[in-house]
């Protein structure tokens, strides 16, 4: 039997982030998965995932907010860019990943929530995705 594609669904709990990060974390999902099918846990007749990207904290969201308020955030604001430079993790998610996995006529599903810190080398979100997805198809098995 042929496989299918995934299908890959999101939806974002928080209302201040752009739209587009819901597409940039399907696309990173796919991607994911698809680098993983030798993998027998995502190869599967059908997979199914969805994924709830819940709270997002940045300091670089927090101190534009703060910037609309108060232009002396701009003195806190050049320190904490530059430790970023050096790897300082500047943001976190949670996410939520449930896969539904068809194989061989049985159906199993896995779910994980999990917060991950993101940094300039490797983004909160791509964090949190791969390791959520990681163990809830583990949790499918």
């Amino acid at each position: 039997m042929a496989r299918a594609a995934p299908e890959i669904t999101v939806e974002n709990l928080d209302p201040d982030q752009d739209p587009a990060i819901m597409e940039r974390a399907r696309l990173d999902t796919l991607q994911m998965l698809q680098s993983a099918r030798r993998d027998d846990r995502a190869s599967a007749d059908h997979l199914r995932v969805n994924l709830v990207l819940g709270a997002h904290n940045g300091f670089f969201e927090g101190g534009a907010r703060a910037m609309s308020h108060d232009g002396c955030a701009v003195i806190g604001v050049a320190p904490l860019y530059a430790s970023t430079l050096t790897g300082l993790a500047h943001a976190t998610r949670t996410v939520t990943v449930r896969v539904t996995v068809e194989r061989a006529g049985q159906t199993k599903v896995g779910e994980a929530t999990l917060e991950k810190r993101g940094s300039i080398y490797a983004p909160a979100d791509r964090r949190a995705i791969a390791a959520a997805l990681n163990l809830a198809l583990e949790r499918a098995r």
